[in-house]
């Protein structure tokens, strides 16, 4: 079997990261594919390409619970390991450090850390959390962690591989991930 890659897509709430995941899903199924994580929170429109709603992830040995923002998510390794015996380069979207530390130490050099930075004011991204229909509690949380996210990425910037600027349109956030994409292919 030949190297392929699990990129991980990082950054806070608004970043682009659900944009990024379903052009990919629809440029480029034959070679790509996302992981689907399992959540106990109830999946909200566009979700269901990214989550799959459980009363509670699988406590089993091998997936790796975390909490976020009050609701449990899982990620089961061994559905990485299905995406590449398919040959496909796997995107996982994922802003809990330590799940993607573990990660690191399970797969190694086959985990590509990728953080998207979006220069957005904390008014901004509140009216736009608002508008996603968020109580004032969850939009709290979710500007915290946004902000803690990426105090964590400039503590740490070692940890990440590449970073996407999400500073213009749309397009140009998808064109940098798909020229990684293209990249990590060349690389299998």
């Amino acid at each position: 079997m030949s190297r392929t890659y699990l990129l991980i897509v990082v950054g806070g709430s608004r970043s682009g990261k659900d944009e990024l995941v379903q052009a990919l899903q629809l440029m480029s199924k034959e070679s790509v594919s996302v992981v689907v994580k399992h959540t106990s929170r109830k999946v909200r429109g566009e979700d269901r390409r990214i989550l799959r709603h459980v009363r509670a992830p699988n406590q089993d040995s091998d997936t790796l619970v975390y909490e976020h923002f009050g609701y449990k998510y899982g990620v089961q390794p061994c559905e990485i390991w299905e995406g590449w015996k398919a040959q496909r380069i796997q995107v996982l979207i994922l802003s809990n450090c330590e799940v993607i530390s573990k990660l690191r130490s399970i797969f190694g050099p086959l985990i590509i850390t990728i953080y998207i930075h979006r220069n957005a004011r904390n008014k901004e991204l509140c009216g736009e959390l608002t508008s996603d229909g968020m109580s004032r509690r969850e939009i709290r949380e979710r500007l915290r962690h946004t902000a803690d996210l990426h105090d964590y990425y400039v503590t740490n910037i070692a940890m990440f591989d590449h970073v996407l600027l999400n500073i213009g349109q749309p397009e140009d956030l998808i064109d940098q991930m798909c020229r990684l994409v293209r990249y990590y292919r060349s690389q299998s």
